[in-house]
């Protein structure tokens, strides 16, 4: 598994919900790079949809590039397919990672995967569509923390005076 990876984070999907936290996130990063193996070299982009950007601090993997989601159930995913040249990733990269278990990345790991490329599907388990799967040339699952939700701490009830 040498060489340069091009990664395409479904931020969202990978979180398990549509309005992430700032922490839901940072976690899920942190599992991300535990399993996608990031490289210094490495580049890519990362999505979500226009209502969960501002929840979200994105500062963790300075390798992404953002590219901002419209609205929308598949808006991210849209945003995402749009920001990829296959071309010139199939020239300069000798790995695709995608972190998603959607259905809308399987045409993209396919055509990628018959260039030769190695395509790397990071996703959690029990979120992967079946097309993705079997167009992937290796599988990898988020660590279970980071698909669970991580809740700020319980705020102290006030006693009436």
């Amino acid at each position: 598994m040498g060489g340069r990876s091009f990664h395409v984070v479904d931020v969202e999907n990978c979180c398990g919900t549509g309005l992430p936290s700032a922490a839901a996130v940072e976690a899920m990063f942190l599992g991300y790079r535990s399993v996608a193996a990031v490289g210094l070299a490495d580049h890519g982009v990362a999505s979500a949809s226009r209502s969960a950007i501002g929840r979200i601090v994105f500062s963790l993997l300075p390798q992404l590039r953002w590219v901002p989601g419209g609205s929308g159930p598949d808006a991210a995913d849209l945003a995402l397919l749009g920001a990829v040249d296959e071309g010139h990733v199939a020239r300069r990269y000798q790995r695709l990672v995608i972190a998603s278990g959607d259905h809308a990345f399987a045409p993209l790991a396919g055509r990628m995967a018959a260039t030769g490329m190695e395509v790397v599907v990071v996703a959690l388990r029990g979120g992967l569509n079946r097309e993705l799967a079997s167009a992937a040339t290796r599988i990898a699952y988020l660590p279970a923390a980071a698909s669970e939700p991580v809740l700020p701490p319980p705020v102290p009830l006030r006693r009436a005076s």
